[in-house]
């Protein structure tokens, strides 16, 4: 009887071994699948395969988790085209990835560049609600520069959308922001 229930064992041990080496066999097929896909600019696809990879990311390790979470940036912010929710969702998910990461800097450093350009342009288009919305996604994608919250701010105020303004000076003065910042200047040597 003994016997029996070891040779069970085994058998569900041998079971379990192969269905979680096939589950994550099928975790990297997926993530090169989104991979490829961001690649060549087909973010729906990218999307449809990570759907797919998100049921098995309890079995995921922190490197594969990170990639995923990586992949769902890209595809959701599909390189700037993406709509105000998906560029929300690409934030968060771009925060949880791991930001010691090049490919993670190198996406937040993109994201900042289209953001900045966007919200700059809308500002100067007087669009002032939009902008201070681009702004405050710019400071989420980038939160070591609260200057990026100050433009969201100032941006709220000058579209009279004060509700919206107060939230984003009073984050301001939580995270002990006055407005200081250091200036550099170059003078050439020969003309002094």
């Amino acid at each position: 009887r003994k016997l029996k229930f070891i040779k069970m064992n085994k058998s569900v041990l041998f079971a379990l071994a192969v269905l979680v080496s096939t589950m994550s066999f099928g975790q990297k097929k997926e993530l090169k699948a989104a991979d490829k896909a961001i690649k060549n600019s087909n973010y729906a696809e990218a999307k449809a395969a990570l759907d797919q990879a998100e049921s098995v990311m309890l079995a995921m390790d922190d490197k594969q988790k990170s990639q995923y979470n990586l992949l769902r940036a890209e595809a959701l912010f599909a390189n700037g085209a993406g709509s105000d929710s998906d560029i929300d969702s690409a934030i968060e998910y771009l925060n949880k990835s791991d930001m010691n990461d090049s490919d993670v800097k190198a996406l937040q450093t993109n994201m900042e560049n289209s953001l900045l350009t966007k919200a700059n342009d809308l500002y100067q288009g007087k669009n002032y609600d939009s902008a201070s919305n681009k702004f405050g996604q710019l400071y989420r994608a980038v939160p070591s520069d609260t200057t990026y919250l100050y433009y969201a701010a100032v941006s709220s105020v000058t579209g009279q959308d004060y509700e919206t303004a107060l939230g984003y000076y009073l984050k301001l003065d939580g995270l002990g922001y006055k407005g200081q910042q250091k200036e550099y200047f170059a003078t050439n040597k020969e003309t002094g």
